[in-house]
């Protein structure tokens, strides 16, 4: 059984607020029993630039997502409240040279927006901060098969969840942008970093091979009760 930052009565009420995608069957169904991060970064490999949707995820893969976007917002109410109450004398939310009001500000200016971190451990949320990203082989190989939320994380990295009528919507673009880590390129220090983790190999070779990004576009639909 996977490992889940929610206990199964929360995720069985995510199951039945929100629509989830149908069984799979036939070749489909053995396709997606390849781990979502693997399957996704191979056919990035081979040139496949359709939009990644809802579909290309399992159901426990979206329970997560809408798990971790509620729990944002959560810690969102939560900072934003403490902010209006203690101001500048709580420092935990004002960063240096920014005052109170462009931090709430900030708060009002993104409102229905979420912005999600899958990459921290759910120990994380729990004022431990130990992040999953850039796994161990044996570690990344067992997690990409029993860990929803590690799937999450290494195939959609930081997110940002709109509010819509009927759930949330997810747009993003999937790909390997060699900018935002700056990773070193040099033989010895590339192949210390490709030794050490799959998804530091797997960017190399997506940058190496010049993989082409595609659009993300997720809807995760809430099931809308029949007006009395």
């Amino acid at each position: 059984m996977g490992l889940t930052i929610v206990d199964n009565p929360y995720k069985a009420d995510i199951a039945a607020r929100y629509k989830l995608n149908p069984e799979d069957s036939g070749l489909r169904s053995l396709y997606k029993k390849i781990p979502t991060n693997m399957r996704l970064f191979i056919e990035n490999l081979i040139g496949d630039t359709s939009t990644i949707t809802e579909d290309d995820f399992t159901n426990d893969e979206l329970i997560e997502m809408i798990a971790l976007i509620e729990r944002q917002q959560d810690i969102n109410v939560r900072e934003e409240q403490i902010l209006k109450e203690e101001g500048a004398d709580n420092k935990s939310f004002v960063t240096k040279g920014t005052s109170t009001e462009d931090a709430l500000a900030s708060y009002e200016n993104t409102r229905g927006k979420t912005s999600v971190d899958p990459y921290a451990e759910r120990s994380y949320y729990k004022g431990t901060p130990n992040r999953m990203v850039d796994q161990d082989y044996s570690s990344s190989l067992a997690r990409s098969f029993n860990d929803p939320m590690y799937n999450v994380a290494t195939t959609l990295g930081q997110y940002t969840a709109t509010d819509v009528d009927d759930g949330y919507n997810i747009r993003d673009i999937y790909d390997f942008n060699e900018n935002e880590r700056d990773l070193p390129t040099d033989l010895s220090a590339a192949l210390r970093h490709i030794l050490k983790s799959p998804e530091l190999a797997g960017e190399y070779l997506a940058n190496l091979l010049g993989s082409e990004p595609r659009d993300v576009d997720i809807a995760l639909e809430k099931i809308l009760k029949d007006r009395e």
